[in-house]
């Protein structure tokens, strides 16, 4: 249960950072009040798909799914908005990755990571620390470039 709500923590975490980027890169076509709802629900949708703990599933319904927010509650054409989800997907996946690695070897033990409570907290943290620094890394080198 506690590994759940963790999850669904990091879930949140996760909308929270794509709305900051696509808010600073994109004109919103509705409120916030809308389009926060429409975002946390697609990202409730990936979470709910997340538990069936499948790797793949889960990037392709990350890319998905921000893809899906992008097109409906932003003013943007398809090409750009399959670029900014590219990159906030290789981002996510690279981010995890580099913490994963990182921390296997300081453990010495992949399955450590996998089976011990502390060990994800850490690796939620670490990765989504350096997701977050990395999505503004792209926004402030995007700046200057919003949508109209």
């Amino acid at each position: 249960m506690l590994e759940n709500i963790s999850y669904a923590v990091i879930y949140i975490v996760e909308a929270l950072i794509a709305w900051q980027y696509f808010s600073s890169v994109f004109n919103s076509k509705y409120s916030r009040k809308i389009s926060g709802t429409f975002l946390i629900t697609c990202y409730a949708i990936m979470f709910i798909i997340s538990r069936l703990d499948l790797y793949w599933l889960n990037t392709i319904s990350f890319f998905i799914g921000n893809l899906f927010c992008i097109c409906l509650l932003f003013q943007v054409d398809i090409k750009k908005s399959l670029f900014h989800t590219l990159i906030l997907t290789v981002a996510m996946n690279v981010t995890e990755l580099i913490v994963i690695y990182t921390l296997a070897w300081v453990y010495k033990d992949f399955s450590a990571l996998t089976s011990n409570f502390t060990s994800l907290i850490a690796l939620a943290v670490t990765s989504k620390i350096l997701y977050y620094l990395t999505v503004l890394l792209v926004i402030f080198l995007l700046k200057g470039n919003k949508e109209s």
